[in-house]
């Protein structure tokens, strides 16, 4: 992460929380993933950086698929209660959904 353009590619509020994971200012992070690497802070940065990035990724993974879940079973409803309401209108097999 040596440019701004990089540093962009953070979620929001990447840089107070690895601030806060590193006890360092978020000025002082924002520099380092600028691309001020000549400061002994700059690993730590680094590390925090990439421990928050992996914990973030998995988490936004976990949710999309929870949400994946949410939708399919919500469309899976809407599904089984226009099913029913074919049957009762054309009777049982004659739907024009099948």
């Amino acid at each position: 992460m040596d440019t701004i353009k990089e540093r962009k590619k953070l979620p929001a509020g990447a840089i107070n929380e690895i601030a806060s994971r590193t006890g360092l200012s978020q000025t002082t992070v924002s520099k380092v993933l600028r691309g001020k690497r000549g400061t002994p802070k700059a690993a730590r940065v680094f590390r925090a950086a990439a421990e928050y990035l992996t914990e973030y990724k998995a988490n936004e993974a976990e949710a999309l698929q929870a949400l994946e879940v949410a939708l399919s079973d919500e469309t899976h409803e809407q599904l089984t209660a226009r099913l029913s309401r074919q049957r009762e209108k054309y009777g049982e097999g004659t739907s024009p959904l099948y």
